[in-house]
């Protein structure tokens, strides 16, 4: 544990043995001679080194955040995490670009990736007619019409790109895109940018990606800039609300990038075989791209796990993702190569709530009486307590498979005390394919609302509790051996 300010804070909560405040630590802290410093705020300062801590080492911090700015040690567990509700931007007080959804989605119905800009879709987006100016405030809310969006992306020299990782000082969408790394720079098309008599066949796109550029990013020199394609995305509710134009910029080859803004950090020059290797921390349109401008560099496995060292000695393994992720097929693997027990979440759960989901509609249905039985004060006990005892104490592995709620981790984490929790990221559109290989019915739009519902809405935050994400990005085979490599080592 390195710095002053965690070691007098780690000192006092042990010789108290109660949560305390930030300022009552530092307090305490000064006056036990545990702490000496001259600055003006040690109280801030204390709970800005806390925090970092927490969320840079997630579970494996000794620190335990039980309260709003109120800090335990995690050995004394008898305390329940508190997960605080994050930092988000305002959304500007702007005017976006938009055209009407079921217009467009007509022309883009069987879209979903990255794809050529289409003269049918180009001619449309550039009919002003076809254009409406919206308080992006308003627009936000608004599932009728999609903001246009610039992604621009900056070459520097032959097969090399600007890449940075999204600040939380962005108005972006958290569990989307916010610290995950991204080809992308630019932003919405606004009115100023559409309303130039003299620059206006493409709606703005070129202008939007000029002036964003400028904005993020200083130490540039563009030599050109152009429409390359278009990004459709209806696989979540952010998707439905937006659009993107690809740009492709190309800067000179001395540029030395510097970022402008809170909301552009690390800002990296990445090759080829540099993209693939940070595909797995990429943002979902970000890996759209990456498979089209790399696609003749891609590895042979791009599947991958992180760490790619394993915990020792474990054998309860909670396994969590999105829905359509592959987590019970992963879970189902695992359990037959190492001969482990599944214990299902969701037939928990069906058991206490009287119902069995065999049908999508039997699956809303499910959802919506799962989250009034997760929402009642006892509701996550009773599930970890009945998840708990199906746990068979013999067993080398046993996998828990569905878990939704955090409340519900930290509760059984203090029933069982050898849990190891592997998130499943995967891509949405490979989500999407494997939503349809189970719901032959399934839509794009059952799939979003699916994995829209409140009931679901915890579980990408569980990213940040997990001990290790494994990355679903290759075949099913790839990601199972990489998984089970990583299991043998835990064992």
């Amino acid at each position: 544990m390195a710095g002053r300010f965690l070691r007098a804070a780690y000192r006092v909560l042990e010789l108290n043995g109660t949560p305390k405040t930030a300022a009552e630590i530092v307090d305490i802290a000064i006056k036990k001679g545990f702490l000496v410093t001259q600055g003006k705020t040690p109280g801030h300062t204390m709970r800005a080194r806390l925090s970092d801590e927490i969320r840079r080492s997630g579970t494996s911090s000794i620190f335990l955040r039980v309260g709003p700015n109120r800090f335990a040690l995690r050995e004394w567990g008898e305390n329940v995490e508190y997960h605080a509700r994050p930092f988000t931007k305002k959304i500007p007080k702007e005017t976006t670009v938009c055209v009407e959804r079921k217009e467009i989605d007509k022309l883009t119905k069987e879209m979903f990736g990255v794809f050529p800009y289409l003269n049918k879709v180009r001619n449309f987006i550039e009919n002003r007619e076809n254009l409406h100016y919206i308080p992006r405030i308003e627009a936000e809310q608004n599932t009728n019409y999609k903001q246009l969006i610039a992604y621009v992306v900056i070459e520097i020299g032959t097969g090399e790109y600007l890449t940075y990782i999204r600040g939380k000082y962005s108005s972006a969408h958290r569990t989307l895109l916010l610290g995950k790394r991204s080809i992308g720079f630019g932003g919405h098309i606004l009115d100023i940018d559409a309303y130039d008599l003299f620059d206006s066949e493409d709606s703005g796109a070129k202008r939007a990606a000029i002036r964003e550029i400028t904005e993020e990013i200083s130490g540039i020199e563009l030599e050109c800039l152009d429409i390359d394609g278009l990004i459709v995305d209806n696989s979540s509710y952010e998707g439905q609300k937006h659009i993107g134009i690809l740009l492709i910029a190309r800067a000179n080859e001395a540029t030395i990038p510097i970022s402008n803004e809170l909301s552009i950090n690390n800002i990296q020059i990445c090759n080829y075989k540099d993209l693939w290797a940070n595909y797995h921390q990429m943002e979902f349109w970000s890996q759209l791209v990456v498979r089209r401008l790399a696609a003749l560099h891609r590895p042979d496995c791009i599947s991958i796990i992180v760490p790619a060292s394993p915990p020792k000695n474990k054998r309860t393994l909670v396994i969590v993702g999105e829905i359509a992720s592959g987590k019970t097929s992963v879970s189902k693997a695992v359990a037959n190569r190492f001969n482990a027990d599944i214990v299902s979440a969701s037939e928990c759960i069906a058991e206490l709530i009287g119902i069995k989901k065999r049908t999508e509609k039997a699956r809303e249905e499910f959802q919506e009486k799962s989250l009034k039985f997760i929402s009642q004060e006892k509701g996550p006990y009773l599930l970890a307590k009945s998840i708990a005892e199906k746990i068979p104490m013999q067993t080398k592995i046993c996998i828990v498979d569905g878990l939704r709620q955090l409340k519900t981790l930290s509760e059984l984490r203090g029933i069982v005390s050898d849990l190891v929790v592997v998130f499943i990221d995967c891509p949405r559109d490979k989500a999407f394919e494997n939503y349809k290989s189970r719901w032959k019915d399934g839509e794009m739009s059952s799939f979003a609302d699916a994995r829209e519902h409140s009931v679901e809405s915890e579980i990408p935050l569980f990213r940040y509790e997990a001990d290790a994400v494994l990355n679903n990005a290759g075949s099913f085979q790839d990601t199972i051996n990489v998984f089970y490599k990583w299991l043998e080592g835990m064992t």
